[in-house]
């Protein structure tokens, strides 16, 4: 699907080759094939002919997160916000970029600052609890997952959350939502084996998680993988190996 992407967007370039939008589309691309170096020379064309463009930079604080550069990540996150200061979305990732880089606190404060501009937002809380897993805090996460207005009961963030805090059976229904939930609708397998983790299961936890890369492994979720707390106790097991050693 990627290649097919491409194909316009390449023609797109050849009849006008100062289309920010384009060199921005074609850094989405490769960003999302892994092609890290090749991504950074897009987005930071489209950025040189259309210095406002959200999307690119928001593109490239994912990438120096992943590349554990914190001052670059805050320095791209943080034009995304001064550019669109109304989405709580680009908040959110500077929050879940925070989570990869272990800076759990700063994460924290950044979501209770900016939830008092957005009291009824619905991700930010998430990604607060998501913080406040990362620092060994599961039964305030819960708390914050079981308030929130939407999946409060089913999310797989709260169904780890449950496993860690030896809420077993708790855990379980989650998972078997999510499994359910997959076969009629597509679940990123990551999440699932998220809950997996929690649960101390970690061969099918393993399992699902080269499952998400057979199926293209492009969610967020994955790409942080090597910096994922959740996935510490299986950081250096055979299989983990393995599947990391296939993304540059």
């Amino acid at each position: 699907m990627l290649e097919l992407a491409s194909t316009p967007a390449l023609k797109a370039l050849a009849i006008n080759s100062n289309d920010g939008g384009t060199f921005g589309v074609l850094g989405a691309i490769s960003y999302y094939k892994y092609e890290k170096e090749t991504a950074l020379l897009y987005l930071k064309k489209a950025i040189e002919i259309n210095p406002s463009y959200v999307s690119a930079y928001n593109k490239l604080g994912w990438i120096y997160s992943f590349d554990g550069d914190l001052e670059r990540m805050e320095e791209n996150f943080n034009m995304v916000q001064k550019l669109d200061p109304l989405s709580s979305k680009y908040i959110g990732d500077m929050g879940q970029a925070y989570y990869y880089l272990r800076e759990f606190q700063k994460s924290i404060d950044k979501m209770n600052e900016s939830l008092k501009k957005f009291p009824n937002d619905n991700m930010l809380p998430w990604m607060k609890a998501s913080n406040l897993s990362g620092l060994g805090r599961y039964q305030e996460a819960i708390d914050i997952y079981t308030s929130r207005s939407v999946a409060s009961n089913t999310n797989w963030m709260l169904g780890y959350c449950y496993g860690m805090v030896g809420e077993t059976e708790k855990a379980k229904e989650i998972l078997n939502y999510q499994l359910n939930k997959n076969k009629m609708v597509y679940v990123p397998p990551v999440m699932i084996a998220t809950i997996y983790m929690g649960l101390g299961d970690f061969d099918n936890a393993l399992t699902w998680l080269e499952k998400d890369y057979e199926v293209g492994g492009q969610g967020l979720f994955f790409w942080g993988l090597k910096q994922d707390i959740k996935f510490d106790p299986v950081k250096n097991h055979p299989r983990f190996q393995a599947l990391m050693s296939k993304i540059p």
